[in-house]
């Protein structure tokens, strides 16, 4: 995978909305170095973007505080 290579990154991202009608917006978040170096290997592990990894753990987070206790 080299510098030029888009399959993993927001146009995948987006692709994956597409069909839906769903608008994006960007979300901009500061990690430390060492917590984002850890998420995008995690994340390319798994062949995944980071963003989508992030839209499945924001989801879960919103599912999970909709419960009710």
């Amino acid at each position: 995978m080299g510098p030029l290579d888009y399959s993993n990154s927001l146009f995948n991202i987006e692709a994956n909305y597409m069909n839906d009608n769903t608008k994006l917006k960007q979300l901009t978040l500061r990690l430390p170095q060492h917590l984002h170096r850890d998420f995008k290997v995690g994340a390319a592990k798994q062949g995944r973007t980071m963003g989508d990894v992030a839209i499945e753990l924001i989801k879960n987070y919103l599912r999970k505080e909709s419960d009710p206790l």
